[in-house]
C-alpha cells in the first residue's frame, strides 16, 4: 500500500498550471516558476481537481473524502498519495524539502558570476554570429518597410518602449524601434532595463547579478543597485528564471551598439530593474511523470 512519505497535511506552492493535451487525453501541466527541480508533472484533469484541497488543511485521506463529497465520485486514497508524493519529489509542495531546495538555488544564483540567458538557443540563436545574422535580417526588413521612421536624437535621459514578445513574431517591430534609437544606445553611459517577471509578488525588485548574452556578459552597476536597495525597493529572494523580457531586449541593445560604434568606445555600465507587474498565485507548467500520465 502506497502512503505519503513526508507531508501529513500537504500544501501546494504557488505554481504555473496550464491545460495540456497528450495522445487525445486532457491533462493539467504543473511546473514550478522557480525551477527548483527539472521534473514536471502531468496530471489527468479529473484527478487534478483533488488539488483544490491540497492547501495544508487536509490529509490525503481528507482530500479524497472532500473530493468524494463534492463530486459524488469515490477517489482512492492510494491515488492521492501517489499524486502528493510526485508533487513532493518535484519540490512543488510547501514544506521543508522545497525550502531547503530554494535556499540552495538562491545561494547558487547569488554566487554565480553571471546570469545565463534564459531562452538562448530557443527563442533566438545562442551563437553570436547566428544571432547577429538574425537581428540583421530583421533590421533589413525594417529598412525596406513603409513604416521606417527617422532616427531619434539622444537627450540626457532617453526612454524606449520595446516589444515584449519573441523575435519570430516581433522581430520587425524590434528592429524599427531599436533602429530609431541607435544613436542614443551608442552614447548611453547607463542603461536601466525594466522587465516583466510573470511570477513576482513585489512591485519592483533589484538584482546585483550580471547578465550574460550571446555577445558577452553585461556588468551590473552594483553600486547603484545597492544605493537604491537601501530604500524601499527589494532585492529578489530568488532568481526569476523566466526573465525573458530583459534578456531579449538586452540582445538588441548590445547589437545596436556594435553596429553603431566600436564596443571598446562604450562604457558598459548598467543595472537591471525588474518590474514585477504581474503576480500569479496559481501554478507553473511541468512535464509528465510516467505513473500519473497513464
Amino acid at each position: 500500500m502506497t502512503s505519503t512519505r513526508r507531508a501529513v497535511y500537504p500544501k501546494l506552492r504557488p505554481l504555473d498550471i496550464r491545460p495540456h493535451q497528450q495522445n487525445g487525453r486532457q491533462y493539467y501541466l504543473l511546473r514550478d516558476p522557480l525551477q527548483l527541480s527539472e521534473n514536471s508533472i502531468l496530471v489527468p484533469q479529473p484527478l487534478a481537481a483533488v488539488l483544490a484541497w491540497c492547501d495544508g488543511s487536509y490529509t490525503t485521506k481528507g482530500m479524497a473524502q472532500a473530493f468524494h463529497a463534492h463530486y459524488g465520485f469515490p477517489l482512492g486514497v492510494e491515488l492521492v498519495d501517489q499524486l502528493v508524493n510526485a508533487l513532493d519529489d518535484a519540490f512543488l509542495l510547501d514544506n521543508e524539502r522545497s525550502a531547503e531546495a530554494l535556499n540552495e538555488a538562491r545561494e547558487q544564483f547569488r554566487s554565480a558570476p553571471f546570469r545565463k540567458p534564459s531562452v538562448a538557443g530557443g527563442s533566438y540563436p545562442a551563437d553570436p554570429e547566428l544571432l547577429h545574422a538574425t537581428l540583421e535580417r530583421y533590421r533589413n526588413q525594417a529598412a525596406n518597410s513603409q513604416a521606417s521612421l527617422s532616427p531619434l536624437e539622444p537627450t540626457a535621459s532617453f526612454g524606449l518602449l520595446s516589444p515584449h514578445i519573441d523575435y519570430p513574431r516581433g522581430g520587425l517591430v524590434y528592429a524599427q524601434v531599436w533602429e530609431r534609437a541607435a544613436r542614443a544606445v551608442q552614447e548611453a553611459d547607463l542603461v536601466i532595463i525594466f522587465g516583466t517577471d510573470h511570477y513576482g509578488s513585489d512591485p519592483f525588485t533589484l538584482t546585483r547579478q550580471n547578465y550574460a548574452t550571446p555577445y558577452g556578459v553585461l556588468p551590473t552597476a552594483i553600486e547603484i543597485v545597492d544605493q537604491i536597495g537601501r530604500s524601499s525597493v527589494k532585492r529578489p529572494p530568488m532568481p526569476a528564471n523566466y526573465a525573458t523580457a530583459a534578456n531579449i531586449r538586452s540582445n538588441w541593445w548590445r547589437y545596436g551598439c556594435t553596429i553603431c560604434a566600436s564596443v571598446a568606445r562604450l562604457r558598459w555600465f548598467r543595472f537591471w530593474l525588474e518590474a514585477f507587474t504581474a503576480s500569479i498565485a496559481t501554478a507553473v507548467i511541468p512535464t509528465a511523470t510516467s505513473k500519473l500520465s497513464r
